[in-house]
């Protein structure tokens, strides 16, 4: 082991969690807070941002919520936004050029 190959093993990842969810700003908020907690109790890395994809009526579509991962975290980020009941089916995460796909809830429109 080199004398930077612990600093290599905590490369960040950025990472996007798409949700196929129609939340106004201040819901999105709410979710915002319980993933920076997530990700700050089991040191997995840190919340980003997050934004809205409205379309020309101004009708929001879905939501994004931005991270940076630890490299090393990075299936127990997974394994753990994978048990998350109160996402929408069709959402997703996305790591660079993979895409994994998540959800659970149906919900109206």
């Amino acid at each position: 082991m080199g004398l930077f190959d612990k600093f290599r093993k905590n490369e960040m990842l950025m990472v996007t969690l798409n949700l196929n969810m129609k939340l106004q700003p201040m819901h999105r908020y709410d979710l915002e807070d319980f993933f920076e907690e997530l990700v700050k109790k089991h040191h997995l890395g840190e919340l980003d941002g997050g934004g809205s994809l409205m379309n020309k009526e101004g009708e929001i579509l879905s939501c994004d919520i931005g991270f940076n991962i630890y490299k090393d975290k990075k299936d127990l980020f997974v394994s753990m936004i994978k048990q998350i009941k109160m996402i929408a089916k069709g959402s997703y995460l996305i790591f660079e050029d993979e895409r994994i796909e998540l959800g659970f809830s149906e919900g109206l429109g």
